[in-house]
């Protein structure tokens, strides 16, 4: 559990610094590892007290991971809005219709 743990919360992590970096779709999946990462973690520390490393380890990235994660569905989010008020609003439009009255 410990393991399982600490995987989905590493690779969680990468992923929402990866969103971060390419403004993508992969806050999905780092919500998801990280969610997975911490219910393992939670159930690795409980079941194996004796070996808790990994599974604190992991429960530490998952919640790290989450947050980025959500952040990441923010600004994504955020941005997609901003960019479809921007098509949708009557300012781009009359600005083309200057540019082509320009060509004529």
């Amino acid at each position: 559990m410990g393991i399982i743990s600490l995987v989905g919360g590493l690779v969680g992590l990468i992923l929402s610094i990866v969103n971060f970096l390419t403004v993508s779709e992969l806050h999905w999946f780092a919500l998801i590892l990280g969610l997975i990462g911490i219910i393992f973690g939670a159930i690795g520390m409980k079941k194996q007290p004796e070996k808790k490393g990994p599974a604190v380890a992991g429960l530490v990235l998952g919640i790290i991971a989450l947050v980025f994660g959500i952040i990441g569905w923010v600004a994504c989010s955020a941005a997609k809005s901003a960019v479809n008020e921007l098509v949708d609003s009557d300012a781009l439009e009359s600005a083309l219709d200057e540019l082509e009255n320009l060509g004529e």
